[in-house]
């Protein structure tokens, strides 16, 4: 853990620097950030041994929207290939002044581009059933995502279930517990810093001493301090990374050896897409998506969902009132709790083969014509491409009856002119 925090105050902490140095200097080059093994590229390897660079990643997407003008782009370097063999390659990249893409990985001789594409849910989703003689456990179960996820396994059959949360639950949450507990299932509340590995420790102990066996865990804790990168410390930067970093590399190392059906890691939109004045969590919620891709990758239970904006509650709820504004005007609509445990119910249930799934409602070309830096970029081009020629089917469609419509009224007209010639002659 040490080496990872240390990574990212080098790797975060210096581009957050170098920009609130360089930014007024409105003839600096383009910025381009470098990992090596940060990123899962093809679908068996599992050779991401760079998590740590991971974050740049997430911080990256949120530097192209913050400062358009100076950004070049992001590079995921083999970890499989010396780097003196690489020099060459990565300088022909960056100098390539027709460079369109700014999502690269380099593997071998090849060089891969990143997309977003959509996912279709199954026409026919299995559903979801949990075990009774297991236990679930949710770190920032007293927060309302939580809280929607706890009410959500007690009714897919879960019947002992753990909360985590750094303070005691108010009256109103107690009450709560109370009412799931009516219906049968247990309900634990211990209390704990997750980004603390002896705190983890204790609770996985306590459960291990008067639970049934642990089966799923969803890590839903997380800070919000959110500021454009300009205006940011490391203090509040480190902040909001550690319950993301150090509470997700926690579980991971103190659980990978449990047969676990479910290990759910509740990101952001942040580290996919890049969300202004976000930063810190952008980067904090990159390292979550690279771990649970890693997860995946050998073979241990990880998915990643990286959440849009939820309604109403949650951290959502705390944002500031400029910074939701934004939102609301670029197109990003709000989750309903209804809506975002149907996707968790899908997701969960029928063991989707990709271990980050967006869950996002977002028109997109509203998005791109709001956030200058999103349609530079590569990342959703094909959705917005896909989008376009769907506008201008539509705008087609349109004046095709448009046109219709006219022809019609045209003919009408001209018979309503010979009628009256024939009743003058």
């Amino acid at each position: 853990l040490n080496t990872i925090e240390e990574t990212q105050l080098w790797g975060c902490g210096s581009v957050m620097h170098l920009l609130q140095t360089v930014v007024k200097n409105t003839s600096i080059a383009q910025l381009w950030l470098v990992t090596r093994g940060s990123q899962s590229v093809l679908s068996k390897e599992n050779n991401i041994i760079g998590l740590a660079g991971s974050s740049l990643w997430g911080l990256g997407r949120v530097v192209s929207l913050e400062h358009p003008q100076l950004w070049g782009g992001l590079v995921d370097l083999d970890p499989q290939t010396p780097e003196a063999d690489e020099v060459e390659m990565l300088w022909q990249l960056l100098i390539n002044e027709q460079q369109e893409e700014d999502h690269l990985a380099l593997r071998g001789e090849d060089t891969y581009v990143a997309r977003l594409a959509k996912q279709y849910p199954p026409e026919f989703p299995e559903p979801l059933s949990l075990s009774s003689d297991g236990s679930y456990l949710i770190t920032g179960g007293l927060g309302a995502l939580g809280l929607y996820t706890t009410e959500f396994l007690v009714s897919k059959g879960a019947k002992n279930i753990v909360l985590t949360g750094r303070r005691p639950p108010s009256e109103k949450i107690k009450e709560l517990i109370e009412k799931l507990e009516q219906t049968g299932c247990k309900v634990t509340v211990l209390l704990g810093d997750i980004s603390m590995e002896e705190d983890i420790v204790k609770i996985l102990e306590q459960i291990q001493k008067s639970l049934p066996k642990l089966k799923g865990i969803i890590h839903s804790a997380g800070v919000l301090d959110d500021g454009t990168i300009q205006k940011m410390s490391w203090e509040r930067f480190a902040k909001v990374m550690s319950p993301k970093v150090k509470g997700t590399w926690h579980l991971h190392k103190l659980t990978q050896n449990l047969e676990l059906d479910f290990f759910v890691c509740y990101s952001s939109l942040a580290s996919m897409i890049g969300s202004p004045g976000q930063g810190n969590y952008a980067a904090a919620n990159g390292f979550m998506d690279a771990l649970a891709s890693y997860r995946h990758s050998i073979g241990l239970s990880g998915l990643t969902i990286n959440w849009g904006a939820w309604a109403s509650e949650g951290m959502a709820a705390s944002l500031k009132v400029e910074h939701q504004n934004r939102l609301d005007a670029s197109g990003i609509s709000e989750i309903s709790q209804k809506q975002g445990m149907y996707a968790l119910d899908l997701l969960l249930g029928n063991q989707y083969a990709k271990a980050q799934v967006g869950v996002i409602a977002v028109q997109w070309q509203v998005l791109a014509e709001n956030w200058s830096g999103i349609e530079k970029g590569s990342l959703l081009r094909e959705l917005l491409q896909e989008k376009k020629e769907k506008l201008e089917e539509q705008e087609t469609q349109k004046q095709k009856v448009k046109a219709e419509i006219l022809a019609k009224l045209e003919t009408a007209l001209l018979e309503e002119r010979l009628e009256k010639r024939k009743s003058e002659m």
